[in-house]
């Protein structure tokens, strides 16, 4: 494994010395295989934080507004005695459960983990913009060190913000 990357490593361009087509290529190559496929990761995974912090959102206000219709029903004492104890029954459980999921929701933080990939899309669709358009070797290593610096940042913002996060029982 050394040996073979020995000889690849022997046989790279050396920095400056790079024609401008074989910046071109390089800077498309880099552009789509890293990171275009950091956008659709973070793209994907604005979309998958987004649709669960609306499903909560959206299961919550209908558990709200079903409490609401239970308790109204239930005050204004229709239908049988089992139904009047159902009606209470939900009017108690239903919030309650809306709570909780609304719990999961603001702890797992859907909305702000989408926030912060959409933002990370525009970042790096900047970036990749200005790779493309790169022209010489020296401009296309500051942006590769740019973009480097940008992902190891957000990955380590998520980390440390992740790490802190303890599981805590709320009564």
């Amino acid at each position: 494994m050394v040996a073979a990357f020995l000889s690849v490593w022997i046989r790279r361009p050396r920095s400056g010395i790079l024609a401008s087509s074989q910046v071109e290529q390089i800077s498309c190559f880099i552009s789509e295989a890293w990171i275009a496929d950091q956008i659709r990761y973070h793209d994907n995974n604005r979309r998958h934080n987004y649709r669960r912090h609306l499903f909560i959102s959206v299961a919550a206000y209908i558990l709200y507004g079903l409490t609401i219709c239970a308790a109204l029903l239930h005050i204004a004492n229709i239908g049988s005695h089992t139904i009047e104890t159902l009606l209470a029954f939900t009017a108690i459980i239903f919030p309650a459960v809306a709570a909780s999921i609304s719990a999961i929701r603001t702890h797992r933080d859907y909305l702000r983990n989408a926030m912060r990939s959409a933002e990370m899309c525009r970042h790096l669709e900047e970036l990749k913009s200005k790779m493309i358009l790169a022209k010489d070797y020296h401009s296309l290593a500051e942006l590769m060190n740019e973009t480097e610096e940008t992902m190891l940042h957000e990955n380590e913002d998520w980390r440390v913000a992740v790490k802190f996060q303890m599981p805590e029982i709320h009564v």
